[in-house]
């Protein structure tokens, strides 16, 4: 693997990405049209059949595990399905969705028994539900019950348990897996619509398109993606515990009895906008799940270069500074809806838009460096604005990079500092609802956009005093470090 000759900022021109993606309202009628669908089905039988409360234990049942199978499509890294929402609410939907689905599939051999509780008592109900469960012809719907509730605990207490993310993620994809296999021999063999031929058709289709999504995600993309690699060309730590990553696309040479004469093969550059991020996995394979999402710090102006500011926070990032340079990357994205077109078609066009305003909290100045150095390249002539938060002033980065930016456009800086030194003229604390609103000194802010990253007390903060200020939510471009 070598490396292909970088080119200047202005010799590659990499256009903006077209919206993509199915559009949001679509992916909702889908998303009900599915949870809704075996209902509909189901419709033609006698539904209260052993009383009210089993229809409602099937219907709840059958919506469940209907939308559980959509589950997998809705875990944000499918492209085609997260851009059109944006993949943090995607994931939080996800996130929301799987609890509601969870409580529903608990709650389904309860229910079976209340018609026992009410008429004969919570004995007679107790013995009713033991002799269901322990019948062998559940034993399929009591493993898939089981495993949903191992699943969902260890998804719930990840940031409590002593586990590594890359494995707490193979676990969570095949336990969801093994629940939907165990779940449809349960619904097709036992279930009270087993008999149901058409029925039967809806739940395989939806089973082999839930383990076709895991197919995707676990073994084709990374194939794809071990297909064209990237490399490693600099790590430079910018600044305490900050690290900047840069990549090129790799080429590749041909080996083997047939490379005589064949042509290296190049990894195309990747096609994003700036303030978007990607999965990265720095060295290893792609095969095993090591990827982590990184913001894309780089403009597209670059041209195949790609640049990452990485924060040591975990396992993973604190060896980011040992990597092997010329060791390969894999990137998989783009992702995200932080982008100055999203932002502006929001605010209603860009002459709505009379300035840029950026609020970063640690490394959250990661994308907004992307969109900052974008704006330079474009040669953005509105005013830009930029509010960071840091600990301390080792945390800064990139300091003389935006006094560059300064000269000759109308670009203002102010740094805030924890525990600054004896000398420092910049701010003081938090970046709390205070300072921020002390930070917007320029008239009309309900004219400008702003793109905001960061912990959620940041942003919290900023939505708070920028609707003080007669901001609407609509000129608001926000951004999670991760998906609450």
């Amino acid at each position: 693997m070598t490396s292909p000759s970088p080119s200047s900022a202005s010799a590659t021109k990499v256009a903006p990405l077209p919206p993509g993606g199915l559009p949001a309202g679509l992916l909702i009628a889908i998303y009900i049209g599915i949870g809704s669908l075996p209902l509909l089905l189901a419709w033609h039988e006698d539904a209260l059949v052993g009383g009210v409360w089993r229809a409602l234990s099937n219907g709840m049942a059958m919506v469940g595990f209907a939308l559980l199978t959509v589950q997998f499509y809705i875990s944000g890294r499918i492209r085609w399905v997260s851009s059109g929402f944006g993949i943090d609410r995607l994931m939080l939907f996800h996130q929301l969705a799987a609890r509601v689905i969870t409580v529903a599939l608990l709650l389904h051999p309860f229910l079976y028994v209340v018609q026992s509780l009410v008429e004969e008592g919570p004995l007679a109900a107790g013995e009713t539900l033991l002799r269901m469960l322990g019948n062998p012809a559940f034993t399929s719907g009591v493993t898939a019950w089981v495993l949903l509730v191992v699943v969902m605990a260890l998804a719930l207490l990840r940031d409590w348990l002593p586990i590594r993310y890359e494995a707490w993620r193979i676990s969570h994809g095949l336990g969801a897996a093994a629940i939907v296999c165990a779940g449809l021999h349960h619904t097709i063999t036992i279930g009270s619509y087993s008999q149901d031929l058409v029925l039967a058709q809806v739940w395989i289709v939806l089973g082999i398109l839930a383990l076709g999504a895991l197919v995707y995600l676990y073994l084709v993309r990374p194939w794809q993606l071990g297909q064209q690699p990237f490399y490693i060309s600099n790590i430079a730590r910018v600044g305490e515990k900050m690290w900047s990553v840069t990549l090129w696309p790799a080429k590749l040479q041909p080996v083997g009895i047939l490379a005589a004469g064949a042509k290296p093969r190049v990894t195309p550059p990747l096609v994003y906008e700036a303030g978007q991020f990607a999965y990265v996995t720095l060295g290893g394979s792609p095969f095993i799940m090591i990827d982590h999402p990184f913001s894309i710090a780089s403009s597209p102006a670059e041209g195949s270069k790609l640049r990452f500011l990485i924060k040591e926070a975990g396992d993973f990032t604190k060896i980011v500074g040992r990597l092997p340079i010329n060791s390969r990357a894999y990137v998989d994205g783009p992702f995200g809806r932080f982008t100055l077109r999203q932002g502006e078609a929001a605010a209603g066009g860009r002459d709505k838009v009379a300035g840029l305003a950026f609020i970063a909290g640690g490394v959250g100045i990661a994308p907004i460096l992307g969109l900052l150095r974008d704006a330079g390249a474009r040669g953005e002539t509105r005013p830009l604005r930029l509010l960071t938060g840091n600990r301390a002033a080792s945390q800064l980065v990139y300091g003389e990079e935006m006094e560059a930016w300064a000269a000759g456009r109308d670009f203002r800086a102010r740094h805030v500092l924890q525990d600054p030194p004896l000398d420092w003229q910049g701010g003081v604390g938090m970046l709390d609802e205070a300072t921020i609103a002390d930070w917007i000194d320029w008239p009309h802010p309900e004219r400008w956009l702003y793109f905001v990253c960061g912990p959620r007390a940041v942003r919290q903060a900023t939505e708070q005093a920028l609707r003080a200020r007669g901001v609407p939510p609509s000129r608001i471009v926000d951004e999670a470090f991760k998906y609450e």
